[in-house]
This record gives structure tokens, sequence and C-alpha cells, in this order.
């Protein structure tokens, strides 16, 4: 049986408890310490015995308990009186003929519920006992007098802390005596709670060791900002000691630190961090949970997570539950899109500029079977024709001038297991539709410049602004390639045609924008956006989201009216120069038989009627605004070359 405990008392025989204890109890006792008064000294000593020979608990009661509990870092077990010994100590002082006595105890630092200087009474028949718990000097002196004074007690009993006090006025001292049951039972209480702390202690360094090999500073603090816990990037970042008992605020300056807030920007020196608080329940009592970042840091690995992700557009980011609507047609598109997700199949999507095909193809990639694969996306009339295909199906090196010496891997193949959205499929060159159509039958891809086939299982979803038919119609889009891509098909309505949408969806951006900017813009019901209805919106989603924008931007009031909306929505028929209006303008028809010529010369015709508004001419001629610089670019060239 290993010896591990050590009784220190200010009384030689614990108050009689040492005598009679069972020898099986008495050797688990290390040694019993006498100190009549605790001092630097007495500490010294025991924290000499306690690391020499392994002690593991001290037993002690009074001011002993207050002094060592907060100055070792081994467990105090105090040693309490339970109802049958104070009731046998009143019981031997009233045997000695005194009827009215005073109990006094100490009770140190104890967390017993206790309230300053109070007295509580207690009769047996003609004799009467008043009792007080007392943790300091100056209480003692405060209670014996009143004891004296008010109850003319005629005796006390109590810790051997009083016995100056007591006999110095002339009182008859009875110092408690406690059976050695009791300190037995307290011994074995105190070997199960050592079992339990060596356990705590061991769970307490798995956490201090996986806290540690985190990156992140970590705090634990107390209701009043003293650190109790540090990991070691926290004490190496803020310069404490594992047990410091720094106050948080003293490092950050923060009268409010502990308010409920993420992602505060705090400073320390030159340095910044994130922190994060977190109310935790420890043993009982409130404590903080602070976690900090180092700003630095944070960039670096977002700036790392974007190269490898972003880069390559391998996310989808958005989800149904992303897309704002209340009227019933935009419903009955979200339904049909959500049982499409779950096909496998290709999906054709199809709508007018700013309707939300994209949002929609990423939602349907995040609810279908390759949600946790990766989404690839490409807008076919950004690239030329040479790029888009090295981009599709990758190359091998050199297979052509400017090619990476290494080669490079196709979206295709980077899609595998996940979703290609195709978006802009209209503008895809006559040539690559071939090869589009043999991938989605033969489900392989060959490199630029390679020999050998590869396997791949994509997922397409195909997105539109044009009139596919018509254009398999015109021979400019192959009828076979048109019938494999809308398998699944979801024909999005421009906003005008769903307009119990414009509202919700305005109040949406509105609100982010608003949170973004920081401004305090507020409204008092939805009827102030009654002017919203009045508009075509032929830019859509899109458009509406502009004017959200333009809205926070210019308004000057909180107060947001519909006077001040109206104004802000787009005009038809913008003015020319000379005052006349630009729609009444007619086009004259050049003698030529360059048709890219007659083409250039009517968009240069719609740019002078739309007052040079690019976006204005897309929308009217619903073509893309990279299909219509590639025009203007053409026009520049050929009055360049006239002579």
């Amino acid at each position: 049986m290993e010896r591990n405990l050590l009784i220190v008392t200010s009384e030689e025989n614990f108050y009689g408890s040492l005598n009679g204890l069972p020898p099986n109890i008495s050797q688990r006792i290390f040694r019993v310490i006498y100190e009549k008064q605790p001092s630097g000294e007495g500490l010294a000593s025991i924290r000499e015995l306690v690391k020499a020979h392994n002690i593991q608990g001290i037993i002690s009661r009074g001011s002993w308990a207050a002094f060592l509990e907060s100055r070792l870092d081994i467990p105090v077990f105090p040693f309490h009186a339970d109802a049958y010994d104070l009731l046998s100590n009143i019981d031997r002082v009233m045997q000695n003929g005194y009827h009215c006595i005073g109990l006094l105890g100490c009770l140190g630092n104890q967390k017993d519920k206790y309230t300053y200087g109070s007295i509580d009474t207690i009769n047996f028949g003609d004799n009467v006992c008043h009792m007080a718990h007392i943790k300091t000097a100056e209480e003692s002196e405060f209670i014996f007098e009143r004891m004296r004074s008010l109850y003319h007690i005629e005796a006390a009993v109590g810790d051997i802390e009083y016995k100056d006090l007591i006999e110095g006025h002339g009182l008859p001292y009875f110092p408690y005596q406690f059976s050695a049951d009791f300190l037995a039972r307290t011994i074995e209480n105190a070997e199960y709670m050592i079992q339990i702390y060596e356990q705590q202690k061991r769970h307490l360094t798995y956490v201090e060791t996986l806290t540690n090999i985190i990156s992140e500073c970590s705090l634990i603090t107390d209701t009043s900002g003293k650190i109790l816990f540090s990991n070691l990037m926290a004490q190496e970042e803020f310069h404490l000691k594992k047990h410091d008992i720094t106050n948080v605020h003293d490092l950050f300056q923060i009268s409010d630190l502990f308010r409920e807030q993420s992602n505060r920007v705090v400073s320390f020196g030159k340095k910044m961090f994130i922190l994060n608080v977190l109310p935790v329940t420890l043993n009982g009592e409130q404590n903080y949970s602070i976690l900090l970042n180092s700003t630095k840091q944070i960039e670096s690995t977002e700036i790392s997570i974007r190269r490898q992700l972003h880069e390559n557009h391998l996310t989808a980011r958005h989800h149904f539950e992303d897309i704002i609507y209340a009227d019933p047609l935009t419903a009955q598109t979200v339904h049909l899109s959500r049982r499409y997700a779950v096909s496998d199949g290709t999906v054709l999507i199809t709508g007018e500029s700013g309707t939300g095909k994209e949002i929609y193809a990423n939602s349907i990639h995040n609810e279908s079977l390759r949600k946790d694969g990766p989404f690839v996306a490409i807008n076919c009339a950004t690239l030329t024709e040479t790029l888009i295909e090295s981009e599709l199906f990758g190359y091998e090196k050199g297979a052509f001038t400017g090619a990476l010496s290494s080669g490079r891997k196709g979206l295709f193949e980077l899609a595998h297991n996940g979703t290609l959205f195709l978006d802009e499929i209209g503008e895809l060159p006559v040539g690559l539709q071939a090869k589009l159509l043999r991938v989605l039958q033969e489900h392989e891809v060959r490199h630029i410049g390679g020999s050998k086939n590869i396997p791949i299982d994509v997922r397409i979803i195909a997105a539109t602004n044009k009139d596919l038919l018509q254009m398999v119609q015109e021979g400019s889009f192959r009828e076979d390639l048109y019938y494999r891509l809308s398998l699944l098909e979801i024909s999005l309505s421009p906003l005008r045609e769903r307009p119990d949408d414009i509202i919700p969806l305005f109040k949406h951006f509105l609100l982010a924008l608003i949170k973004k900017s920081g401004r305090k813009l507020h409204w008092t019901d939805d009827r102030v956006f009654l002017p919203l209805l009045s508009h075509s919106w032929p830019g859509n989603i899109r458009e509406l989201q502009n004017i959200a924008e333009r809205t926070v931007l210019l308004s000057d009031s909180l107060q947001l009216t519909a006077d001040f909306l109206a104004p802000l929505l787009p005009k038809r028929g913008r003015k020319t120069a000379a005052g006349t209006s630009a729609a009444n303008q007619q086009f004259t028809i050049p003698d030529t038989k360059d048709l890219d010529e007659l083409e250039s010369r009517y968009i240069a015709y719609l740019l002078k009627k739309f007052g040079g508004d690019r976006e204005e001419v897309c929308r009217y001629l619903g073509i893309s605004r990279p299909t219509l610089w590639r025009k203007i670019s053409y026009l520049a060239q050929s009055e360049s070359d006239s002579p």
C-alpha cells in the first residue's frame, strides 16, 4: 500500500483523531506535520516532501487547508466535522457545567455558502449553542465580541486558531475532538479522489498535447479575465509562462473582450490576430475559451486554398437554399431542378442573360450524388477555339507553341467523378461540337498531341441564352449534340415573367449590401418597392442587383422611400447630343457584299442608338460581351485599313 498522504495540522494530535486510527489506514499516511501557524518556511518543507516522496494529497483543516490549497499542485482535502462530531463537542462542554456556549469553526477559503459575521443559534432544552463559521482574523474578533456582548457565552469550543482569542478574554476554551473513524473515512475518500485526480491529469495531458499541436493561440480564462490555461503557441506569442497569472485584459486592452462577437481583430504589439471567444462551463464554473489566429497565417492559408481550389474552379459555391423566390413559376423551376439533381443525366439550362443559370448549375451539383466531387466551370464565349480545345481536353508537352513543357490536364480530367459546367454553350465553335459529342458518347478524352484515350466519368451541365433549336435549323449548332445535351432541360423565366420574385430578391440584395457597407438604411413597409414592378428588367436579376447597389450607394437618408427609388430605375430611349431621340434614327444599309462589314456597321448603328451602352446592345442582340467585343474589333480594324 502506497504511503502517499501528508497530514498538516496546527493541533498536534489533529484534534484527537489520530488516536485509535486503524493500522491499515494509518499506513497510508507518510507523515504528520505539525506547524502552529502557516508560514513560508513550512510551505517550503512541505514542497520538498511532496517532490521527494511522490506525495499525492494533503489532509488539513482550517487556516492550513486554506493556505496550502492555492500554493500546491496536488489536491488538498479539508477535514470537515460531521454532525455527530459537532454534537459530541457541544455535549462535552455542556457536561462541564456550561449552559451557554460558543462554537467557532475556521472555514478558510472553502466554497461553502456563508454570510460574513452570521451567528446561528441552537437550543438544547435549557442550554443554548451559538455557532459561526469564520474566514478571516478580523471576522473572528467581530464574531467573538458579539457572542460575548449579545449572547453572553460562558465558554467556547473551536479550532486551535481561536485558542488565544478565547482565553485572552478569560473564557474557557475547549478544542475540537474528532473521532478516528471520521479521519479514516476522510483518508479513504482522499485515496479515491487522488485516483480521479490522476485520471484527470492524464486527460489534461492529452488535451494539452492536442492544443499544443494546433496553430492557433489557445487561452482559457475565468470571468475576471485571469488566464487559467495557455497552450505553447499562446505562451510563445504573448510571452507567457505555463502557470502565469496574467490577466487577458492586460494583453489586449479591450474592456468588452467577452462580448459575443466572432472574428474580432485585436492587436498585440505590431501583430494582428483574429479573436473568437466561446463561453464554457468547467467544474460548474463559468469560464471562457479564447482562440486567436494570426492574420498573416490566415491570409497565407486562404491564398493556398484559393490557389488549390478556386484557381481551377473546382468548387460549387451555391445551393438551392441560396435561390430567393416567391413566384410559383420559380417554385416549379426549383422543384424540377431538385428532381433533376438526383439523376446523372446531362442538363441544359436555357434563359436570358442574368437569370441565374450558373446558380442553378451549382445547386444541381451540390444536391447530386457527385456533390463530393469537383465542380469545374468554363465559359465557352471567353476563349478562342484553340484555347477552348486545350482547356477542355488538355495537351501533351510540346503539342503546340507556348504549351507548358510538362503538358496539362484538361477540364474533363479535372472534373472526373464530378460535374463540368459549360456556360454559353451556344458560342462553342462547330469544330469542337463534334469532339464534345464524342466525349459524351465514349466517356473518354485524348490530349492534344496525345496518342492514348483517357477514361472519364463526368456529368455535363450546359447553359445558354440562345435558341439552340433555331441554331440547329440555321446549321450553326449540331442537332445530335443538342439532343444529347437536352436530355434534362430547365428553362429559366425572365424576371418580368415572375414579378413576385422582384421585391424578395431586391430586399435580399439590399440587406446584404447594407450589412457589407455598414449603412443604416431602413424602410417602413414593402410598399416602398412598388416602383420596381413597373420596370421590365431586361437585364434580369443582374440588373436588379445593380439597382440595389446603386440604392445603397446613393442614399443620403436613413429612410428609404418610393420617391427616392423610382428615379434610380433605367430610362429607356436616351437622348442624343443633338437633342433628338436616338431610337428615331434609321439604319441605312451600305452597298457591300461583305457580310461581316454589314454586321459591324449595324452594331455601330446600335451603339449610337443606345448611347454607347454595350450592355444594352448585348441584350438587344442576345449576344455575349466577348462576342460583341470581337465584332467591334473587326469594325475598328476595317476602318483603320480604309484609305
